[in-house]
């Protein structure tokens, strides 16, 4: 059900408070906030949530995230080019 965690809370890093799931959810309108795995991921299976009620989303998620470490090794091999 879309709705089952709309009653949790979490602290979200971007606004620096408590904000309920359904805000989570349904942040940019019909797709979830970009961070939405990352803030949590230790409260429930959200990446199965996810994947169950936003496929879209965690799919362009999953090709486009990099590690921070793939990260900062390009921006070295691009300053060390410049």
């Amino acid at each position: 059900m879309l709705t089952q965690y709309d009653d949790l809370y979490n602290r979200c890093p971007m606004l620096g408070h408590l904000v309920a799931f359904a805000y989570c959810r349904s942040t940019s309108g019909d797709t979830p906030c970009r961070k939405l795995a990352d803030c949590w991921f230790q409260r429930f299976p959200v990446e199965e949530y996810i994947r169950t009620y936003f496929p879209d989303q965690f799919n362009a998620d999953a090709v486009s995230q990099k590690g921070r470490l793939m990260t900062i090794l390009e921006i070295v091999k691009r300053l060390q080019d410049e």
